[in-house]
């Protein structure tokens, strides 16, 4: 991935792919079709870092799960050289992914038109995991997550306030502690 070529559709979370087994994840398929209905430059791929979409692929109950990520040069405002810079992303890709996610809304109930099974087939050497390995894998991070879990089933996706917010970062704090 580059930080030139465009947003990310992205498949993966750190160690976590986002597919479950033999399910097709058609929010990749939506998210792929959409892009090139609309002719948009976009990247497709794994991405090592973490968002959003860890607990949702970790206790949902669905294969469908992607991130849209922008490519953020200098992310938490440090470069590769470890000095102090503003982060920094391209407007344009801003308008890609907001022109992707209207696609997307478009093209919802369009037809399947593609198999991202061979991109998988690229992603388990990178990560050097097989179905097996990713379901031990996902079971060790479910269980380092497993205090979001109450919230999420709550429908309660971020926090509402700075004392939720506080409390659920010591509480995944703890769960980190107590994973190693």
């Amino acid at each position: 991935m580059t930080y030139t070529d465009g947003p990310v559709i992205r498949v993966s979370d750190g160690d976590i792919v986002y597919q479950q087994s033999d399910k097709t994840n058609q929010a990749e398929h939506l998210a792929l079709n959409a892009a090139a209905n609309a002719r948009l430059e976009i990247q497709h791929g794994p991405l090592t870092n973490n968002c959003n979409s860890t607990p949702h692929i970790l206790f949902g109950n669905t294969p469908h799960v992607i991130g849209v990520t922008i490519p953020c040069e200098h992310k938490h405002n440090f470069t590769n050289e470890g000095t102090f810079e503003h982060e920094a992303i391209r407007i344009s890709d801003l308008h890609t992914t907001t022109k992707l996610l209207q696609q997307m809304i478009t093209d919802i109930d369009a037809p399947i038109k593609r198999n991202t099974s061979a991109l998988l087939e690229q992603i388990y050497p990178v990560y050097r995991l097989d179905p097996q390995s990713l379901t031990s894998k996902r079971k060790l991070w479910s269980q380092s997550y497993a205090w979001a879990l109450p919230r999420l089933q709550s429908g309660q996706l971020f926090p509402t306030n700075q004392l939720s917010a506080t409390r659920l970062r010591l509480k995944h704090i703890k769960a980190s502690i107590q994973s190693r």
